[in-house]
């Protein structure tokens, strides 16, 4: 969950991804958003315009959580 309980709304996770790629443009391989992921919201987090990946935590600690987000990002991808 992010600051004071509350999960970031797209945008708000959108303009904090925006920063890096203003300040450094091209330069710039790839940003990952690693607040609160989970099996639930993997699939929206990967559509936030900016938003390269996921850096997983707990929810990749057991087998089933795991091979669910791999599932969800191979989906999101396309790969």
């Amino acid at each position: 969950m992010g600051e004071h309980g509350r999960e970031p709304r797209a945008e708000e996770i959108a303009a904090v991804h925006r920063a890096p790629a203003a300040e450094w443009g091209g330069r710039i391989a790839g940003v990952l958003y690693g607040g609160s992921v989970t099996t639930r919201n993997a699939a929206a987090l990967l559509e936030v315009p900016g938003v390269d990946g996921l850096f997983v935590g707990r929810a990749a600690w057991d087998v089933d959580g795991f091979l669910t987000l791999r599932e969800t990002a191979r989906r999101a991808t396309g790969a």
